[in-house]
Parts: structure tokens; C-alpha cells; sequence
């Protein structure tokens, strides 16, 4: 299930367009709030996804492995372009938490021209296969090669953000992002932990992804 967040059109411009990736445990009705903000301020298509077992989507969240939420990523970034036609050079990803892994992933399937991720987690090689009720608590990066590897060949602008206070992600895995990133930026929400629940730090993440995206 997904939603599509419609710009006003321009005349003349080229059409672009941003997939937006939920957390697990979470759905895209957070992301639709930006994807509006987004399609309002900047003009640009956005689609909010709801991953497999996840909101109105169906399934068990439980069952499902990293490598099938992977093929949702990819199916809705076909969706954004089937149904709203952006220039295919001026497509980006954002995600959060294990949205933000899923969308690193999904880098190495898609040619993004820019990439936010916010508080991103891991999935290790031998977990992307396994459903999620099955994944190992080990969130070294060294076990986590195929992410990595990946990010480490993409060359379009990239955001990493941080919570100040996050309680899930540690400063040095998003550390690891960064170095994995050659493009990559770094900001800070002050004072957000993991899940935004406060409305300034999730104004704080509106106003970086909108001057983020603003030369898609």
C-alpha cells in the first residue's frame, strides 16, 4: 500500500520525484505528512510505502525478511515512475531507522540522484534472507559487507542524520555510514531521540529534507 503526495504543476520544469521508507514496527502515514510538505514547498512527487506486514499492507511483519522489504522499496520506486513519470535522473530515496538500511540497499538496484537517511540501522548479510523474527542482535558493520559495499559505490549527494539522543542507533554506526559514504553529509537533530515524538524535532527534519531535495 502506498500513497502519492501530488505537486502543483509547473509549467516547463521536469518532473521529480522521492520514495519515502518507513522504520519497522512503523508506516508511511508519517511519511506522507513530509511527502506533503515536500510535494507543497519543493513541487516534487513523493510516494510514502507501507512496507510488507506494515500498516495497510499485508503480511506478517515477522515472517517477512529485509530482502523481501527490499523488493517493496523497489516496487514503489517502479510505482512513482509508472504513475507520475519523473525524469529518471531526478529520482531520490529517504528513509528512517530500518527504512534508511532498506533504502542504502535499495541504491545498489536504482540509480537515486540523492539519498537521506535518518538514524539508519543494519542488516548483516546472513540476515537479509532470514525473516525478521529470526535476525541476530549483531549490528557490527563489518558483517553487514553488501550494505556497505554498496554505499561505498554511490556518488550522488547523501544526508546522514542523527538523533542527538537516540537510544536505538549509536553514534558510531552512523559513523559507519558516513565512512561508507564518500558523499556524504552529516547534521544533527538537537535534542530528538530515535522516534521524533517531539513536533520541533520533526520540524527540525522537515526543514533539512526540504533543503536536502531542494536541487533534486
Amino acid at each position: 500500500m502506498a500513497t502519492i503526495c501530488t505537486p502543483v504543476q509547473r509549467p516547463g520544469g521536469e518532473r521529480r520525484g522521492i520514495v519515502f521508507v518507513h522504520g519497522l514496527g512503523s508506516d508511511r502515514r508519517g511519511y506522507v505528512e513530509y511527502g506533503e510538505q515536500v510535494a507543497a514547498g519543493l513541487g516534487i512527487w513523493c510516494l510514502a510505502v507501507d512496507l510488507s506486514g506494515h500498516g495497510a499492507s499485508t503480511g506478517d511483519a515477522g515472517e517477512i525478511s529485509p530482502a523481501q522489504h527490499l523488493r517493496d522499496v523497489l516496487a514503489a520506486w517502479d510505482e512513482l515512475t509508472r504513475r507520475c513519470r519523473p525524469d529518471a535522473r531526478r529520482i531520490g530515496l529517504c528513509g528512517s531507522s530500518y527504512g534508511a538500511c532498506l533504502a542504502a540497499l535499495a541504491v545498489q538496484h536504482r540509480r537515486a540522484a540523492r539519498l537521506l537517511l535518518r538514524a539508519p540501522t543494519i542488516v548483516t548479510d546472513e540476515d537479509l534472507a532470514r525473516p525478521l523474527r529470526l535476525r541476530s542482535p549483531d549490528r557490527d558493520p563489518v558483517a553487514a559487507s553488501v550494505l556497505f559495499g554498496g554505499l561505498s559505490r554511490f556518488r550522488s549527494p547523501a544526508l546522514v542524520v542523527e538523533c542527538e539522543n537516540d537510544e536505538v542507533i549509536p553514534h558510531a554506526l552512523v559513523g559507519a555510514y558516513l565512512a561508507a559514504l564518500p558523499t556524504a553529509r552529516h547534521a544533527v537533530l538537537t535534542g530528538a531521540a530515535h522516534a521524533l515524538t517531539a513536533p520541533e524535532w520533526r520540524e527540525d527534519f522537515a526543514r533539512q529534507m526540504l533543503a536536502f531535495f531542494a536541487d533534486l
